[in-house]
């Protein structure tokens, strides 16, 4: 489990020999996350950004602490990513967390 900045958890694969109190980053695969469904984990966050490509958009969202995330959605789900606040899902086992250096 990992906590995130501002009290959120959510669960990730440890890829890296993480110990309990280390710092993390967390990656998923743009093409990964889900818009609006509620998934295992998730994230509240703004859109940003959206570029279309056809079929799909990359979308950038901002989270409520300010961190960026891309997501590849396909355009069907693209009404639901308004300027309000969107649940960010994903499945647990493809998101990996890895150590933050701290220098």
């Amino acid at each position: 489990m990992i906590e995130l900045t501002g009290g959120n958890r959510i669960r990730a694969t440890n890829a890296a020999g993480l110990r309990h109190g280390d710092t993390a980053q967390v990656s998923v695969r743009p093409e990964r996350i889900l818009l609006n469904n509620g998934g295992s984990c998730g994230i509240q966050a703004k859109r940003i950004e959206m570029i279309y490509h056809g079929a799909h958009a990359t979308v950038t969202f901002r989270t409520e602490n300010g961190e960026q995330v891309t997501a590849r959605l396909p355009a069907y789900a693209l009404d639901s990513a308004n300027d309000d606040m969107c649940h960010l899902s994903f499945a647990h086992e493809p998101a990996r967390a890895f150590p933050v250096a701290v220098t």
